[in-house]
């Protein structure tokens, strides 16, 4: 019998197996790698990594041979019937954010405002008479002039998009340089023409207070006054109307 064949011998007990390994005596013990354990004088553990590109993953080398055009393809380029030209790819650019064409804006109607006599901002929340009211806007508007001194006229505009503070007054400066009404306006405007927040809000852009502007809204049951911010956009409607000073005339 060939002195490099391994005879295992196994013999059972009542409690144990005894194994007893005999060799050739020129035969080498197989050495143990790094990490697999060695029973028996064999190792428990096959290899499955490459030894030169042992950090490639299995996802990785299909992804590559379907890159270069499948199963096919691959073996094809193994056996030398096929070559690989390796061409180096230019750097995507960068995408750069499409611009927003400009707002425009659609004059919906002019209101002819009167002066009045109003004392204050409680004093013309309480002529509005609306159904619910932000009380806050006394105090965030506590600066601001609640009395129209002289009649005047009020354009209202709207917009083809939900538009931002800046791209109004970017808009309203490339258009005559047109000045957004004040809360005063607001107010005239809730007490005057108590409909009218009733068919779409009305927002005076005129006097921001800690990022907040005048705001009037409403349902065909319901009208509101309070403030929205617009810090980040302008929080309200699509179908807003946003008013400002009118060249014309009170009458025209």
């Amino acid at each position: 019998m060939s002195g490099d064949v391994l005879f295992l011998v196994c013999f059972l007990t009542e409690f144990k197996i005894t194994s007893i390994c005999i060799r050739s005596s020129h035969e080498r013990r197989p050495r143990s790698r790094a990490g697999a354990k060695c029973f028996l004088g064999f190792q428990s553990r096959r290899r499955t990594q490459m030894a030169k590109y042992g950090d490639w993953k299995l996802g990785q080398i299909e992804a590559l041979i379907n890159i270069i055009g499948g199963d096919k393809v691959a073996r094809a380029v193994l056996s030398g019937e096929c070559g690989i030209i390796v061409e180096p790819k230019e750097p995507p650019l960068p995408r750069r954010p499409v611009p927003e064409p400009p707002i425009v804006g659609t004059l919906v109607k002019t209101l002819d405002l009167k002066s009045n006599n109003v004392r204050s901002h409680k004093h013309a929340i309480k002529l509005g008479k609306y159904d619910t009211c932000d009380k806050r806007i006394i105090t965030l508007f506590v600066d601001d002039e609640a009395d129209l001194a002289e009649s005047m006229s009020v354009d209202l505009y709207q917009f083809d998009r939900s538009p931002s503070y800046d791209e109004i007054l970017a808009w309203a400066k490339g258009n005559g340089d047109k000045k957004p009404i004040m809360p005063k306006h607001i107010h005239a405007i809730g007490i005057q023409y108590p409909e009218e927040q009733r068919q779409a809000p009305i927002v005076a852009l005129g006097s921001v207070r800690h990022g907040n502007v005048f705001h009037l809204y409403g349902y065909p049951d319901y009208r509101h006054l309070d403030y929205r911010s617009v810090r980040h956009g302008i929080n309200c409607r699509n179908d807003s109307l946003f008013g400002f000073i009118s060249e014309k005339p009170v009458g025209a």
